[in-house]
């Protein structure tokens, strides 16, 4: 008798657990299609951007419960960042809307995870960066879970950002802060296409088209990590002097050492 009422319980439990999953499902399927629609001309009087941080939040705690199947992320309108990950152990979905500016769209990014259990667990990482997130790459470490992604969002009609972030799973945590480029987790550079290889750990930054000041854009605009004008001459060193405009193109290439990226021929 005990044994059936628990698997009665059971039943009724997991019920309700997809029932509520399929609502959310269907409630975040209709803010994301309308975000997606935006047109700001047509309705100026509505925060967009109030409802996509409503919606990131909802679409974070969904995550935090569920694997979405392929059809359900086409159903919901959302990007899924390609991976070269051989256990799908990160995903970064990514929706958003078009605000009309030179801006252009702004993407609402939300990370999940599997910790060694298992058991997932998601972050809202739109909280930290705007960025539409297409790649996801590992780095090479012993004992840690490292990862490189590999972004774009558009900073105005000269400046199409392109940005590499590096992440830490660490147990149930995600890390958003490690200083792997000098003191911050990140580099955001102006018009410059960048490439990983996997095999030699290596990043490469081809810049194709010098439109932009990139040391406002990657170097004094980025909030706290722009405080120690020690740490931007340094990034600006590293970064091979891209930072200033020039009448050529510019080249980075930097490698991962294990705990940071370097150049290639030392630094």
């Amino acid at each position: 008798m005990i044994r059936f009422l628990l698997l009665l319980f059971t039943i009724v439990f997991f019920t309700n657990c997809n029932k509520n999953n399929n609502d959310t499902i269907e409630k975040l399927k209709t803010e994301i299609q309308f975000i997606g629609g935006y047109r700001y001309f047509e309705t100026p009087n509505i925060d967009i951007e109030s409802l996509s941080q409503n919606t990131a939040k909802n679409l974070t705690d969904l995550l935090s419960k569920k694997e979405l199947t392929a059809s359900e992320v086409d159903s919901l309108g959302l990007e899924l960042a390609i991976t070269s990950l051989e256990n799908n152990s990160l995903k970064i979905y990514n929706f958003g809307y078009d605000c009309g500016g030179t801006r252009g769209f702004i993407t609402h990014p939300v990370v999940q995870w599997k910790n060694n259990q298992n058991k997932l667990f998601s972050y809202n990482f739109s909280k930290d960066i705007n960025c539409s997130f297409y790649e996801i790459h590992q780095l090479n470490h012993p004992s840690k879970q490292l990862f490189l992604l590999i972004g774009q969002e558009r900073g105005s009609g000269a400046c199409l950002q392109n940005i590499v972030y590096c992440l830490e799973i660490k147990d149930d945590d995600l890390i958003v802060d490690n200083p792997f480029f000098i003191n911050r987790p990140y580099i955001n550079l102006c018009n410059v296409v960048f490439d990983f290889n996997q095999d030699t750990q290596e990043l490469i930054g081809n810049e194709d088209y010098n439109g932009a000041n990139n040391l406002i854009y990657a170097v004094k605009g980025q909030g706290k990590y722009s405080d120690s004008e020690k740490d931007n001459e340094k990034l600006i060193e590293l970064l091979n002097g891209i930072l200033f405009i020039e009448e050529e193109l510019n080249v980075i290439n930097l490698s991962f050492n294990g705990s940071r990226f370097i150049k290639i021929n030392g630094y």
